[in-house]
This record gives C-alpha cells, sequence and structure tokens, in this order.
C-alpha cells in the first residue's frame, strides 16, 4: 500500500493557502506599481483644446471607423472616457524593454482601447 504524505491539518494548510493568496496580492500590487511607474514615463500630456468637438482627437475617437467596431464588440454604445497619447520606443536588437515585457491592466473587460502607430514626417 502507498504512503501517504502528511501535509499537515486542515489549519495548517489554510495558513499555507492564505499566505501564498497574500504573497501573490503583494507581488501583483508591486506589479501594478511598476505599471503606473512606466506608464509616467511613457505618456504624453495633451492640450485641454483636445476635448473639443473639432480637435484632431476627437475627430478620430468618434469617427464611424472607430466607433463602429468598438459598438458592434460591445454590443452597445461606448462612452468615451478619455484620450491618452503614449509613446514606446521600438524594440532594439536586444529585444524588448519595459512595459514591452509585460502587461498588467486593471481596466474592466468591457472597454475598447484604441492603438495606432505614428511616424514622423520631415519637411
Amino acid at each position: 500500500m502507498a504512503k501517504t504524505k502528511r501535509r499537515g491539518t486542515i489549519e495548517e494548510l489554510r495558513a499555507r493557502t492564505d499566505a501564498r493568496r497574500e504573497a501573490g496580492h503583494e507581488r501583483d500590487a508591486a506589479r501594478y506599481r511598476l505599471a503606473a511607474e512606466l506608464a509616467d514615463l511613457a505618456r504624453f500630456s495633451i492640450p485641454e483644446d483636445a476635448y473639443e468637438l473639432g480637435s484632431p482627437f476627437l475627430r478620430f475617437a468618434l469617427s464611424q471607423d472607430v466607433v463602429a467596431p468598438v459598438a458592434a464588440y460591445l454590443g452597445l454604445v461606448p462612452i468615451l472616457f478619455g484620450i491618452d497619447v503614449w509613446y514606446s520606443p521600438p524594440a532594439t536588437e536586444s529585444g524588448f524593454r519595459n512595459a514591452q515585457l509585460w502587461h498588467a491592466d486593471g481596466d474592466d473587460t468591457a472597454q475598447g482601447q484604441g492603438l495606432g502607430a505614428l511616424e514622423r514626417h520631415r519637411a
């Protein structure tokens, strides 16, 4: 007959499980703090007039090409919550860096985020 390994009493098992759960929460909190610090380095402030209806930001965000697929995905008419401009440097020959290595996002699942690639044009 095979021997079973004694893992401890129910109370001991619960204590170990609680300790592991707490360690996981602390690890996740540290990741979110790091993500926020990296975000502060990559986020650009946009002018106040970006939220005026005629601005290029809102013309893009409220365009049919953006709103229609988001509405179809969510199954409802989306509400624009905010506009941010972020910068992510291209990956180098040595590989990815910073937020390119991992991503932790505390946002809800019922949302849409748009990404666009911009290039510098020289006159």
